[in-house]
């Protein structure tokens, strides 16, 4: 069980970054009164979705992007690793960016706040994927708990289900946050099917439920700021910094899912520690300065068409292995088959074609 948590954990963190976190993706997206029935349909693509990529990563067991993205697309792997490694340095941008909007409100001293959240990702992403899911395990938690609590205190009863729902901005928003945490999960390679499947589920589901509080909420105030949520809470000071922190961790756990992908990359071309995440942060810090709102507005669409794009050549790849329906199967099913297996170790082949058990 502790194990499913750390993943969900995981999974989440690369998900909620400064865009989800401060409502700002939603509203860019869906626009000022949202239907609530976008939260369930994104649920089920990122519980089917990340179950792929987790499945992948297990299956291919590379350590970096451009290895897994050969076994997926063979030759064709270098336009997976372009938009891959593409989408990866706009999010950090966004996430250097959305920290110093965050916080540049209460003391206008950017970029102080990018450099140092940045210098701090940089120094956990060398230590590696253990240092990342500590962090993860530590502070996504509060930030699940900080969204629930602001929502919930802001959603005016009795909330409506109708709202405006766009087909096309629904599959660029799915696209681009698998697009975020793909390049991630694809490298991840020692789990087994039922974390796969459980981590899954459970992660889906709180983002679900975290979405469709946020849409409630969101649809009773003025949307055009840059970070909606904190709109939320100008009654209250007490809940604006919990909100503030919160957004502030959720951006980081997004930085280090971006600048992991972009490290194990760069450290498998020159096999220096210092010069690539050097490389990464600098070049992160240069497109930052395109500011937050401008980012997820202009850049994050771009990145949700090369996501789809990237999950249709990934179910292609799972659809030439056949291995979907079994994943399902071989977990949900595992103990009974095990005793099957175990008596088909006995049986013996007469001459009337029956086996003998």
């Amino acid at each position: 069980m502790k194990r499913y948590f750390s993943i969900s954990m995981l999974v989440i963190g690369a998900i909620i970054g400064a865009g989800f976190a401060s409502g700002r993706e939603l509203v860019s997206f869906f626009g000022n009164h949202i239907s609530i029935w976008i939260a369930p349909v994104c649920g089920v693509g990122y519980f089917i979705f990340n179950m792929i990529f987790l499945y992948i990563g297990s299956v291919v067991k590379k350590n970096n992007i451009s290895e897994a993205n050969k076994a997926i697309m063979g030759k064709f792997h270098f336009i997976a690793d372009f938009f891959l490694l593409f989408n990866s340095l706009i999010v950090l941008s966004g996430m250097l960016a959305g920290m110093d909007s965050l916080f540049n409100e209460f003391l206008p001293i950017k970029p102080i706040y990018s450099l140092i959240s940045g210098g701090i990702c940089a120094l956990i992403t060398v230590k590696g994927i253990g240092g990342i899911m500590k962090v993860s395990n530590m502070i996504v938690p509060i930030i699940i708990a900080a969204l629930f609590a602001v929502s919930f205190l802001n959603i005016e009863y009795p909330f409506s289900f109708s709202g405006e729902f766009r087909g096309y901005s629904l599959l660029i928003y799915i696209g681009m946050n698998l697009m975020l945490s793909s390049g991630f999960f694809v490298t991840l390679h020692e789990l087994d099917k039922k974390t796969i499947i459980f981590s899954s589920l459970i992660s889906s589901l709180i983002l679900t439920i975290l979405m469709a509080m946020l849409i409630l909420a969101l649809n009773n105030i003025d949307i055009n700021v840059d970070m909606p949520v904190l709109a939320l809470c100008n009654d209250s000071l007490a809940l604006k910094i919990i909100v503030v922190i919160a957004i502030a961790v959720s951006i980081f756990t997004t930085m280090l899912t971006a600048m992991a992908t972009l490290y194990s990359w760069l450290f498998g071309l020159t096999k220096s520690k210092l010069f690539s995440v050097s490389a990464i942060f600098i070049s992160g810090l240069v497109i930052s300065n395109f500011g937050f709102s401008n980012v997820v507005t202009y850049l994050y669409p771009i990145i949700g068409a090369a996501g789809i794009v990237y999950i249709v050549s990934c179910l292609g790849f799972v659809v030439r292995r056949n291995r979907l329906s079994a994943l399902f199967v071989n977990t949900l099913f595992n103990n009974g088959n095990g005793k099957i297996h175990k008596r088909s170790k006995n049986t013996k082949y007469n001459r009337r074609r029956h086996d003998k058990v």
